[in-house]
């Protein structure tokens, strides 16, 4: 019995060993309508379609921080938007964002969604602080 609880004292340790934090430093936020949205992801092909974990937090006008604790250190991207309206979603007129939104290391939208390369960044395991200023 004292084995097994060594072991699983020992796999909690090296779990909670690796794990980091990832600051998501949001600006530009113009309003405290709606909520900001900010959704991981983890790797390229999930970039923009499958997000590891999403945070929404009430709007404060200019900046934000949002804390997503126990990330695994690694490659991630990040997305943000401003949902003004709370409707969970992000609105679109022709195509075109009708909402303030932004990318990790502020990856510009050029008629497209930004390449995963200019949004990627490290997390290491002591953590990571990444920017995302929201554009109209």
């Amino acid at each position: 019995m004292s084995r097994l609880l060594c072991i699983f004292t020992l796999l909690f340790v090296a779990t909670n060993a690796v794990a980091a934090d990832l600051t998501v430093d949001v600006g530009n936020i113009t309003s405290n309508r709606g909520n900001i949205v900010v959704t991981i992801y983890a790797t390229e092909e999930d970039f923009l379609e499958d997000g590891l974990v999403t945070m929404i937090q009430p709007a404060s006008p200019g900046r934000m921080a949002l804390v997503f604790e126990g990330l695994t250190p690694g490659d991630y991207t990040a997305s943000a938007h401003h949902d003004e309206d709370g409707d969970g979603e992000m609105d679109y007129f022709f195509g075109l964002p009708q909402e303030p939104y932004g990318f990790s290391n502020d990856a510009r939208v050029m008629l497209a969604p930004p390449k995963y390369e200019d949004a990627v960044f490290a997390v290491g395991a002591d953590g990571a602080t990444v920017v995302a200023n929201l554009v109209d």
